[in-house]
């Protein structure tokens, strides 16, 4: 039976797993936590919602291993604020229309992929298309950042994304 946790369960080390997620992050010393939603996360799975920014994550049952648990958490970024986003390509239009969203800690592999959804608001413009940018790469290296396609379905204000491993 999987488990809903809304917000910030229970008290963690908000600027250690900050570091964990982006070193280079300016606002690190005192992060604000409406924007981290953090839970322990055994066998049966859990959902981590922030309802503030409208993002959650679904760890479905058996994506981690019985009688193990995991510190699973997420890191939601206005990105009008951050440094590290990505490239986006200004002329031809490109614009942030979601949260910056880090799953964390980095390495973490599950054995059923789980849903991240991020809301967008690609619909107020119908003219506009909607791309997924993501990377896998470390903290220390230079983030390469890929598109990835989506379907297109201009009725949808979120976009859901299969992952099986930060």
């Amino acid at each position: 039976m999987s488990k809903k946790l809304i917000g910030q369960p229970e008290k963690i080390n908000e600027n250690q797993m900050l570091q964990d997620v982006n070193k280079n992050r300016p606002d690190l010393s005192n992060p604000n936590p409406r924007d981290v939603s953090s839970a322990m996360v055994g066998s049966d799975g859990a959902t981590l919602v922030n309802q503030y920014w409208g993002v959650s994550l679904v760890v479905p049952p058996g994506a981690i291993p019985e009688g193990q648990q995991k510190r699973i958490y997420f890191v939601v970024s206005d990105p009008r604020l951050c440094d590290n986003v990505p490239p986006l390509d200004l002329d031809n239009g490109e614009r942030m229309l979601s949260p910056l969203v880090m799953c964390g800690p980095q390495g973490t592999e599950f054995l059923k992929p789980v849903i991240l959804n991020i809301p967008h608001y690609a619909n107020t413009l119908p003219s506009l298309g909607v791309s997924l940018k993501a990377t896998d790469s470390e903290q220390e290296l230079q983030t390469n950042w890929d598109n990835i396609l989506l379907p297109s379905n201009h009725a949808a204000n979120s976009v859901s994304v299969k992952v099986d491993h930060f």
